[in-house]
Formats: C-alpha cells, sequence, structure tokens
C-alpha cells in the first residue's frame, strides 16, 4: 500500500466533525433506552414482590417442597426487600465481557425468613415474617413490618431491633449464595476438564472438542409466577382426591 494510499484510509477511519451530532445522539438515545429498561425493572420487581407476600401461606406450606426442589429453590428474588434498609441481595460481576449476576434465592429467603430477627408473633398464634425494615427519620431506630402467612395480618411498628440486626442476617445468608454459587461452577468446570481429559487419553474426541464444550448449567430456569402456578395445581389435585 502506498504512503497517499494510508493516509486515505487512516484519514477515512477518522472521526469528521459532521458524525460527531450522530454519535451523540446515539449516546443519548441509549441513555434513554436504559432509563426505560430501568422502569420497566422496577416495576416487574414490584409486582413480583407483591405477589410472593400474597402467596406467602403457600410458599411456607411447601417449603420442604422448595428445598428439595432445584428448579423452586433457586428462583431470584432479589427485590423482596427493595423498600427497606441497603442490604445486599444481588450482585454483578464483569469476567472478561460476560456479565454475571447472583441473587438471593428463594430457598436462602425462606431460610432468612426462619431466624429468630426476622420472626414475630402473631395474634392468631401463628409467626409472621418480617419483610420490610427501614430506620426512622424521627427517632432513629429501626421500624420493621411484618405478615403473617396464616391469617395475612399485617404488623407495623415494630421497634425491637436495631437495622443492623436485619443487614447482618441478610449479607451473611447471600455470602453463603455467592459461595455456593462459585463453587458449583469450579466443580462443573473440573469435572468437564476430567471427561475431556479422559477422551482424549481414549482417543474418543474426533470432534477436537475442549474443556469448555463439556460445561454444563444445572437445569432449566423456573418463574416465581411458574412455581406458583405449579403449586396452586397441587394443591387443588390434592383437596380434589380428599373430596
Amino acid at each position: 500500500m502506498s504512503l497517499n494510499a494510508r493516509k486515505s484510509f487512516v484519514q477515512s477511519g477518522m472521526p469528521t466533525q459532521e458524525g460527531m451530532p450522530l454519535i451523540a445522539e446515539a449516546i443519548k438515545q441509549e441513555e434513554e433506552e436504559q432509563k426505560e429498561l430501568l422502569n420497566l425493572r422496577e416495576k416487574r420487581f414490584a409486582r413480583k414482590r407483591k405477589l410472593l407476600l400474597e402467596t406467602l401461606g403457600m410458599l411456607v406450606r411447601h417449603k420442604d417442597e422448595i428445598f428439595a426442589t432445584p428448579r423452586y429453590a433457586n428462583i431470584d428474588v432479589h427485590y423482596i426487600f427493595e423498600d427497606s434498609v441497603k442490604v445486599r441481595t444481588s450482585c454483578e460481576f464483569n469476567f472478561c465481557g460476560a456479565p454475571v449476576s447472583i441473587n438471593l434465592r428463594l430457598a436462602t429467603l425462606l431460610k432468612i425468613w426462619n431466624c429468630e430477627q426476622f420472626t414475630v408473633e402473631c395474634d392468631c398464634g401463628a409467626t409472621a415474617v418480617v419483610y420490610k425494615f427501614v430506620d426512622s427519620p424521627s427517632s432513629g431506630s429501626c421500624v420493621a413490618s411484618a405478615l403473617c402467612p396464616c391469617c395475612k395480618k399485617e404488623i407495623h411498628d415494630i421497634k425491637c431491633r436495631p437495622s443492623s440486626d436485619y443487614v447482618h442476617v441478610v449479607n451473611n445468608f447471600f455470602i453463603e449464595d455467592m459461595t455456593a454459587v462459585a463453587k458449583n461452577f469450579l466443580a462443573k468446570w473440573r469435572l468437564a476438564k476430567k471427561v475431556f481429559q479422559e477422551k482424549v487419553e481414549n482417543g474418543k474426541n474426533g470432534r477436537k472438542l475442549q474443556t469448555a464444550d463439556r460445561v454444563y448449567g444445572d437445569y432449566d430456569l423456573c418463574s416465581l409466577e411458574t412455581m406458583i402456578q405449579e403449586l396452586q395445581l397441587k394443591e387443588f389435585e390434592e383437596a380434589s382426591i380428599r373430596t
């Protein structure tokens, strides 16, 4: 390539004054779309939080089944304490350009609601669970709200515990979730590497697959809505059999 040709090529790729408004408009459009997505996510999470609390009684009744069913246990519920004091229920990482999110699981939330700090006695005799805790600007103390899964009564103005008690419990459980995700991935990578090496040693790697080709996830994801529908159907079928 001649010197003049190289100069022409470089100049053609350089931004021009005429192109600057186009780039500025593209950036503005990207920011507006990101805001729209954020607003949609907030509305979606608010709807899910309302649905989760409305079906709390059923979740408690099927607690053992949820723990024993990975599709249910790993449902994302990081939004449950959205209106509370800031707690760590979601974490995002960027690994080589690949975004990875770790969120509070439904099974972990049920464990949190089994802790003494998150339970209060209801007038009906059942145990209500704390779903919201905020610091009061006037008193400086923490004010919590709880919901009874049996009679669905809401209990407000719970002031006997500092916010740090709630935050400590949630953060510790979420750190356990993060650790479990890391260990799960490493275990799957080691297994994939072992399978890959065995195939190479046995001369069965004709497709020239690598370790990454043998890494698989756990199972299909399940939404909160799908789980609730399945549990409601199960309860309906069991009630039909009894009658």
